[in-house]
């Protein structure tokens, strides 16, 4: 590097030899840190010499130029959600994503080209660059998974979602010489679990059914739908494993999400066979911040109740479930999700002791009410009631600043 000697004379001589050797100076310091060894300066000057306004405009107008250069060398741009990372010699850029929204891609390309299921065998990463599910072909996930995309994902298929929520088993009745287990719902992402019905060890009592579970907000669903984790609660009742909710599936990705013409997206909540109460229909939220598009089917229904039995009531409806489309709308094609019916009553209560038909489970809307029973030795339970129909939300925008 250069150095600069400044001697100072006479007062006029002073303030222009100052001048001067500010100007000198900033350029000294500055040019290692813009342009290294590439910045050359026109004008130099000897001590005790004076110095012209123009070679010292002309030094800085070396200077612009430079730094103009420069700046016009950073010929990259990085896309929405990403920032500059690095520039490279050629004036490219190295960019980042802010956010993990559509993955790294790091799992490469999936093709479902034969009958794939999750719930047995699942990936070791979900962060693909682009998703085909085939026609004719079915990909089956578990309730809570979300699948990334860094660039498209496209079914021409069936992407069917397991159910989540189930029936626990808290309150233990004997028929017999055997022992079934009856009991409240779980919630999955609804407000409130289904309930059971009362129990009666004589015929002698009314019976009530159990109340179906309360649904999700459509604002809580908009503001908060990716904290969403399980899906539609399920039926309260007899735990017969057919009565759980319907599962949630995320599908984020940075290019095109489509549901095309052949496509299906499968989510509703369990119908049991007897007693206990539907489950709430599933929740299938599609995000990109390109386009989606639904020009196929997607169904989120709730279940429907089980039917009546000689030990007790039918169940309730499941309430139907929610289907949100985030960011630049294409279409919204077919989607189902109403409730679920209450369940048959044909079969008489006959069973000395009995149980009240069990609460549908909620989701979007909300569960029905299980049958109840009057007293009696043989009776018709009355009829339950049917759960409430979801909703469907198309919310606009960059889906990456709406998930914080």
């Amino acid at each position: 590097m250069d150095h600069y000697t400044c001697n100072f004379g006479g007062h006029m001589q002073t303030l222009r030899s100052a001048t001067l050797c500010l100007a000198l100076l900033s350029l000294a310091c500055t040019s290692p840190l813009g342009w290294a060894q590439t910045f050359t300066i026109p004008n130099t000057f000897v001590t005790g010499t004076p110095a012209s306004a123009a070679s010292v405009n002309q030094n800085f107008s070396a200077t612009a130029t430079a730094i103009n250069g420069k700046q016009n060398l950073v010929t990259g741009t990085c896309p929405a959600g990403s920032s500059i990372r690095a520039v490279n010699s050629d004036g490219t850029v190295v960019c980042q994503q802010l956010n993990f929204f559509g993955g790294d891609g790091s799992a490469g390309n999936l093709t479902v080209a034969g009958a794939t299921d999750w719930t047995i065998t699942p990936p070791l990463n979900l962060n693909f660059a682009n998703v085909t599910i085939n026609s004719g072909q079915t990909l089956t996930v578990p309730a809570g998974t979300t699948i990334r995309c860094s660039g498209t994902f496209t079914n021409n298929g069936i992407l069917s979602v397991a159910p989540g929520a189930r029936v626990g088993g808290l309150d233990n009745f004997a028929f017999g010489a055997t022992v079934d287990i009856y009991s409240i719902g779980h919630p999955g992402d609804s407000f409130r679990p289904a309930s059971g019905g009362s129990y009666d060890i004589a015929n002698t009592h009314f019976v009530q059914g159990g109340m179906g579970g309360d649904g999700i907000p459509r604002t809580t669903a908009m503001t908060s739908f990716n904290s969403f984790r399980v899906g539609g609660g399920s039926g309260a009742g007899w735990r017969s494993g057919q009565e759980g909710g319907g599962g949630l599936v995320k599908v984020y990705c940075t290019g095109d999400v489509i549901n095309s013409g052949t496509g299906t997206i499968n989510a509703n909540g369990g119908t049991p066979s007897l007693l206990s109460g539907g489950g709430g229909g599933g929740i299938v939220i599609l995000a990109s911040t390109s386009s989606v598009t639904n020009a196929g089917t997607i169904n989120a229904n709730g279940g429907n109740g089980g039917t009546s039995f000689g030990f007790g009531g039918a169940g309730g409806g499941g309430g139907g479930g929610i289907v949100i489309f985030v960011g630049p709308i294409s279409s919204v094609g077919t989607v189902n999700v109403g409730g679920g019916a209450g369940g048959s009553v044909a079969v008489q209560v006959a069973q000395v002791d009995r149980f009240g038909g069990g609460g549908g489970g909620a989701s979007g809307g909300n569960g029905g009410t299980g049958s109840s029973i009057n007293s009696g030795a043989t009776v018709t339970a009355n009829t339950p009631t049917s759960g409430s129909a979801g909703y469907v939300l198309n919310i606009p925008g960059n889906p990456i600043f709406l998930l914080h």
